[in-house]
């Protein structure tokens, strides 16, 4: 048995994205996003046109989505857009092996930056470690990595690691 749609212009909403060039898959999370966005702002204060509100919402989120991701006829198999730099200079392997001739303290914190944690403090927090101290073991890692692989001192590295 279909269930109604508990908000009415769910469906305007979908339509449109699609309307504004979003495959089906994506205009069906852009309505929702929108929604719950259109929820939360609600809470804050009333809206008088919600469904007005709603499309506006949409109409700047499409256009976000837009200016994040190249169209797709635009990448091509061996766009440097799809492949950070340092991984196309560098293997896995030797990345790995290069971390492994690391000071352990500095190794570890590189490691902890792969894995996701991108925030020194987080680090640090985590560590039982002062902020400054992390800093420091970064960057005098960052260094040993891009002399070790004849690197420019602020290149690509940097925004890896």
């Amino acid at each position: 048995m279909h269930t109604p749609d508990p908000v009415p212009f769910r469906q305007k909403l979908v339509r449109r994205a699609r309307r504004l060039g979003m495959p089906p898959p994506d205009a069906e999370d852009a309505a929702q996003e929108v929604l719950l966005r259109l929820m939360l702002a609600q809470r804050r204060a009333p809206i008088s046109r919600p469904e007005h509100y709603a499309q506006t919402i949409l109409r700047n989120l499409a256009r976000a989505r837009g200016r994040a991701a190249p169209p797709p006829e635009q990448i091509g198999e061996n766009d440097g857009r799809l492949i950070p730099q340092p991984i196309a200079r560098l293997s896995l392997a030797e990345l790995t092996a290069a971390l492994d001739t690391l000071p352990p303290e500095q190794s570890c914190i590189l490691r902890l930056i792969l894995s996701g944690r991108e925030s020194p403090a987080e680090i640090a927090q985590m560590l039982d470690l002062p902020s400054g101290t992390v800093m420091s073991r970064l960057a005098r890692a960052r260094a040993s990595l891009r002399a070790r692989f004849d690197m420019p001192e602020r290149g690509s590295l940097h925004e890896l690691l």
